[in-house]
Formats: structure tokens, C-alpha cells, sequence
């Protein structure tokens, strides 16, 4: 039978993690709060596939969910965002969309 020898002890490897702030700031900086006022629950999938279709970001743009019809909208261009902004008011099916930037009370 052969001997395997197992290290009876166990070092964690030490790495530090600083806080970058301009990395938040870009990172809020190109988001987008959205409520759509409603009485009945949009599907995530349906936002998805329609608002870049509306607004038409030169880049990429992700939507995502934080609760039942309130949407974060992600822009990896400050362009794109701006140009949304600018163009509303938005409505989606009839409904209001409200907009804010990402931070605002």
C-alpha cells in the first residue's frame, strides 16, 4: 500500500481588497431606476426585448429586475443614458415609466 503524505496544517492565502470609488461611481453613474406605473406585473423577459428596441442604444444596454415592475437599467455608454433621459417622458403599453438616475432620493 502506498504512502501519501498529507500536510497536517493548512495556510490561507492573504490578499487584501481595496475600495475603488470611481468604479462605483462609473457603475451608478450609467444606471437608470424605472418604475412602470401598473396594476398587473410586466414580465423581466418582455422589458428585455422591447425597451432596447425603443430606445436604441448605440451599445450595449442590460435590464434587469428589482422588484415587480421596478427595473434597473444598465448603459455601458453615458450617451445612451443621456439620450434616454432626454426623451422622455416614456410610456410602455400605455402605462408610465418613471425614470431617475441610480443614487437620486
Amino acid at each position: 500500500m502506498a504512502e501519501h503524505n498529507i500536510p497536517t496544517t493548512y495556510k490561507e492565502p492573504r490578499f487584501k481588497l481595496e475600495k475603488n470609488r470611481d468604479v462605483g461611481k462609473k457603475f451608478t453613474s450609467l444606471v437608470l431606476v424605472g418604475r412602470l406605473v401598473m396594476d398587473r406585473t410586466l414580465l423581466l423577459s418582455v422589458m428585455q426585448t422591447v425597451i432596447p428596441k425603443i430606445w436604441k442604444p448605440k451599445r450595449h444596454m442590460e435590464v434587469s429586475e428589482l422588484k415587480p415592475n421596478v427595473f434597473l437599467f444598465s448603459f455601458e455608454a453615458e450617451q445612451d443614458k443621456l439620450q434616454v433621459l432626454r426623451n422622455g417622458p416614456w410610456s410602455f403599453h400605455g402605462h408610465h415609466l418613471l425614470l431617475k438616475e441610480w443614487g437620486q432620493s
